[in-house]
């Protein structure tokens, strides 16, 4: 399942995604430009920040995609009030606001289901 973040009908500027096997999160920032030598992905919600490793710059996709372990204390900090996410990779950064609802909900079950947690 994803959780896409942006303007409805556009393209997403953010999109978290779990993955089921082998259980991990991965996040997509289309808007982002790929460096040739950073290595890391940076996703932060709330106090939470986690590293994830940015993927091979010589993909076709545009954007920047990095892949890591599904913690669930960034699960829980998503569903806090108030929660914002925010990424960096390099100078690159992007800060949203968390979506709220059944959505979400939906999301955190499933990626903490993934996590067999």
């Amino acid at each position: 399942m994803a959780l896409e973040l942006g303007t409805p009908g556009q393209v997403p500027v953010l999109t978290l995604a779990c993955a089921r096997d082998p259980g991990e999160l991965v996040v997509t920032l289309p808007g982002f430009t790929r460096v040739g030598s950073e290595e890391r992905l940076t996703l932060g919600v709330g106090p939470e920040a986690h590293a994830l490793v940015a993927q091979d710059v010589e993909a076709a996709e545009p954007g920047v995609v990095g892949k890591g372990a599904i913690h669930l204390s960034l699960l829980d900090s998503l569903v806090a009030p108030g929660a914002v996410i925010s990424a960096s990779y390099g100078t690159q950064t992007l800060t949203r606001p968390a979506p709220r609802g059944d959505t979400l909900h939906r999301f955190v079950d499933i990626c903490r289901s993934f996590k067999g947690a």
